[in-house]
């Protein structure tokens, strides 16, 4: 699965994410992921807007157990995600590319 191995890339490269004993201290995500939709319902949010009108899917990244870290502690936070934050954008490189063509034309097709 594309999402699960790309949610996974972010979690074994952070600091703590992957680690249970490391995680907030209510979830239970194997790994450091879990299905957003299994975790909490959002009817409505963005990620259902871009899927039913723009097959775009998303992933969410919950980066900390804290939404607004203290100015001292955002050091830390930033060495935590950042070498996930790195294989995460090197992931965008994976995954079928090109262009389909009309086979008589050569014309790029909508």
């Amino acid at each position: 699965d594309v999402f699960r191995s790309i949610a996974s890339t972010f979690a074994t490269n952070h600091r703590k994410m992957w680690d249970k004993t490391q995680q907030c201290s209510d979830s239970q995500f194997p790994g450091g992921i879990t299905n957003g939709a299994d975790w909490y319902n959002v009817p409505g949010g963005m990620q259902d807007f871009n899927y039913l009108h723009s097959d775009c899917f998303e992933i969410t990244i919950e980066m900390g157990c804290c939404k607004f870290p203290p100015a001292r502690e955002l050091e830390t936070f930033w060495l935590d995600n950042q070498k996930a934050l790195l294989a995460y954008a090197e992931r965008v490189h994976t995954g079928v590319k090109g262009i389909v063509k009309d086979n008589v034309t050569m014309a790029g097709l909508d």
